[in-house]
């Protein structure tokens, strides 16, 4: 597993083998023969002309059989696609990872100027609605625990950098129900979002809309935030969270 992640990061260019062992810290003998056992699996691909390794198919259905046990991009789709019609500003789908939140998903805007995530990229806890839609469903030493394990960056001149001032906004976020990123993690995009519960009622999921300021204002966010929290409901529903079931009764 060391291996294919140092090998993740060599991107589309890849990692020669002397690359890959000093990351992974083992001997080249003893480095190839994992790739060579990797290889044999089409889990990594080994250029002919270069030799550098980067990753295989292999691993990228076994992403899509993962996906597919959750269900959560399946029952998510179609609320996508409707939010997606409805305000024609991107919609992305998030998953909280260990001590990451992972981009799983991304409908884009079909406008000519538009502003979103990639599928794979790694979000920020503090500076995005997916991050804090997820850290307001926690309690606050859960939530700040998560927020120190990164790294504070001012991208722009609202930004979230203290504790102070993430604790403040957890509590409107909890207040309304829906976070909002105002151009906090850059200049001249709005998001807003909404957590998702899974079957356990655990915020492992959380779902945005996205797009410029000057066509996302604050009443249309408003009411983007409202019509998520109804898609939430409803898929984290259709996930099996008996919280939200029993609440609905």
């Amino acid at each position: 597993m060391s291996i294919l992640n140092a090998v993740s990061k060599g991107g589309r260019s890849g990692l020669t083998l002397t690359e890959v062992a000093r990351k992974v810290a083992l001997g080249e003998p003893t480095t190839l023969r994992y790739l060579s056992s990797l290889k044999t699996h089409e889990c990594v691909i080994r250029d002919m002309d270069t030799g550098r390794y980067t990753l295989g198919m292999k691993l990228f259905l076994y992403g899509q059989l993962a996906v597919r046990a959750n269900d959560i991009q399946h029952i998510a789709l179609p609320h996508m696609e409707q939010l997606l019609e409805r305000y024609r500003e991107t919609v992305n789908l998030g998953a909280w990872l260990g001590s990451r939140l992972l981009i799983i998903d991304v409908l884009e805007s079909t406008q000519s100027v538009r502003r979103g995530a990639t599928i794979g990229n790694v979000d920020e806890w503090c500076a995005s609605s997916l991050g804090k839609s997820i850290l307001a469903e926690l309690d606050i030493e859960s939530a700040l625990t998560l927020a120190a394990g990164t790294e504070w960056t001012r991208h722009t001149k609202r930004t979230i950098t203290n504790n102070e001032d993430l604790i403040a906004d957890l509590a409107r976020i909890k207040e309304r129900g829906y976070a909002i990123d105002d151009e906090e993690f850059e200049d001249g995009l709005r998001c807003v979002g909404v957590a998702i519960h899974d079957h356990r009622g655990r915020p492992t999921y959380t779902m945005s809309i996205s797009g410029v300021a000057t066509r996302m204002s604050l009443e249309t966010t408003h009411q983007m935030g409202l019509d998520l929290l109804v898609v939430a409901r409803a898929i984290s529903n259709e996930l099996g969270n008996a919280h939200h079931q029993e609440e609905e009764k």
